[in-house]
């Protein structure tokens, strides 16, 4: 019960614009997803709400390129521990932004654009969900990288 509150008020502050509250806030759920019991509900509740943080195109600068790397970390921390995450990435239009974040070329965004190609190379893992990535026109070589 009391898990389901915090998760709540976590959730609320996710509506910040505020960087500054973001960036605690995503560190904060990156290490609680290390940690979470059951991953499959945590990735249902967080998934959804942490991929309308991320830009809709490469070029926005909101959130931070730290928030973003945060984010993908967190959706890494899911997907490694369960079949469900990535499942929710993509049912959520998640793949078109974390495309976009892996094809920034700036300096400063250089951890998000590590942290989402470990994030995309372990979505690849699932086999069960090639078919869906290439249905929504994404083949092998856009998750793993040589």
């Amino acid at each position: 019960m009391d898990q389901d509150r915090t998760w709540h008020t976590l959730m609320n502050y996710l509506k910040s614009n505020n960087d500054n509250v973001l960036k605690s806030l995503t560190g904060l759920l990156r290490n609680l997803t290390v940690h979470a019991r059951n991953k499959e509900d945590v990735a249902i509740k967080l998934i959804g709400p942490v991929l309308q943080k991320l830009p809709e195109d490469g070029n926005s600068s909101s959130p931070s390129n730290e928030v973003a790397a945060n984010i993908c970390m967190i959706l890494n921390n899911l997907v490694v521990e369960s079949s469900e995450a990535p499942r929710q990435i993509v049912n959520h239009n998640g793949l078109r932004k974390l495309m976009n974040i892996k094809h920034r070329r700036d300096r400063e965004a250089e951890k998000a654009v590590k942290a989402v190609c470990s994030l995309l190379g372990n979505m690849w893992y699932y086999k069960s969900l090639h078919r869906e990535y290439k249905s929504r026109g994404y083949q092998k070589d856009a998750f793993v990288f040589n």
